[in-house]
C-alpha cells in the first residue's frame, strides 16, 4: 500500500483534481472519494481514466468505480 499512497502523494493527484479531491486508507485497500459536486460528468470521465492509467502498471491490484464515482484500489493479497 505504501507504494500506492506513494504514487498519490508524489503525482500531486488530489490537488489537481476537480472531482476525485480525498482518499481514505484502509488496510488492503484505498478509497478515493468522488466530491459529489456539481462537476460534468466529462471531467469526472477524464480524472477517472487518469488515474486507472496512472495505477493499470502497478502489480497485484484491483482498481473498482463504485456506482457514486467513488474509486477503490485494493491490494491483491497473496497466498502461498
Amino acid at each position: 500500500m505504501k507504494n500506492i499512497i506513494s504514487i498519490i502523494e508524489n503525482e500531486k493527484l488530489m490537488t489537481r483534481y476537480l472531482c476525485y479531491k480525498s482518499y481514505r486508507q484502509r488496510a488492503n485497500s484505498i478509497l478515493i472519494k468522488n466530491s459529489q459536486g456539481m462537476i460534468s460528468s466529462a471531467i469526472q470521465t477524464k480524472e477517472m481514466i487518469t488515474l486507472y492509467q496512472i495505477f493499470e502498471k502497478e502489480k497485484g491490484i484491483n482498481f473498482f468505480v463504485f456506482e457514486n464515482g467513488d474509486i477503490c484500489i485494493e491490494k491483491l493479497l497473496l497466498k502461498n
